[in-house]
């Protein structure tokens, strides 16, 4: 017997195992597990020991003179584990100072660029709208174009009139359109900027307010 015709005979008499849904009485419980739920939490079982055994494995293994943070800031309690510490930082006013000396330094940093960033834009839309305005007063380059005869330099005349102007206007309008893009896109990072730098000598204005008052208290 062929191996097509085993295989159809198979599936004539083989009976199909089908997993039942949910009955009508239970079904305010919930919807039936399958056995690809039951295949998924087997799984996870199954990764989840083996995790659980990687880490008893590491924990027996492990070297007891080695060095770990929680030594620092925790104290171990065989009931409870590790015990987090409730250290507070006591810092100096030499430090404070320091610390608001270098926030004032950064701040000072951060205004300069962008500062320089704004420059830098202003600069730019000044570029994009001269250029605009240049594009649409550009001229177009002559063209000399020799003809034998009237007609024919009446035929040639129409013709590139016609065909100068529609390449006129529409390389005019696609260079029109790009810069105002651009303009658009110039300015809205320019507000952005103006922005963060009205901020930023708002906040240096603080600092320097209160490493004033910090000097005079010392």
């Amino acid at each position: 017997m062929p191996f097509a015709s085993f295989k159809n005979v198979k599936k004539r008499f083989t009976k199909l195992h089908k997993e039942r849904s949910q009955p009508q009485r239970r079904r305010h419980l919930g919807i039936l597990p399958k056995q690809q739920d039951f295949r998924l939490k087997a799984r996870d079982k199954e990764l989840k020991t083996a995790k659980i055994r990687e880490l008893r494995n590491k924990a027996l293994n492990r070297n007891t003179d080695e060095f770990y943070f929680s030594m620092c800031n925790s104290r171990f309690d065989v009931e409870r584990g590790h015990i987090p510490l409730d250290i507070e930082n006591n810092y100096s006013d030499v430090h404070i100072k320091s610390s608001f000396s270098k926030n004032v330094t950064y701040l000072q940093y951060e205004l300069q660029k962008e500062l320089s960033k704004i420059r830098q834009l202003e600069s730019k839309t000044n570029f994009l709208q001269s250029k605009l305005r240049n594009s649409r007063s550009r001229k177009t380059p002559k063209h000399i174009i020799f003809a034998e005869t009237c007609g024919e330099m009446t035929e040639l005349h129409c013709l590139y009139t016609e065909k100068t102007q529609l390449n006129r206007t529409i390389s005019s309008d696609l260079c029109a359109d790009d810069i105002c893009i651009q303009q658009c896109n110039a300015y809205k990072e320019l507000s952005e900027r103006l922005e963060r730098a009205k901020q930023l000598k708002c906040i240096l204005r603080q600092h320097e307010a209160k490493k004033a008052l910090m000097v005079c208290s010392l």
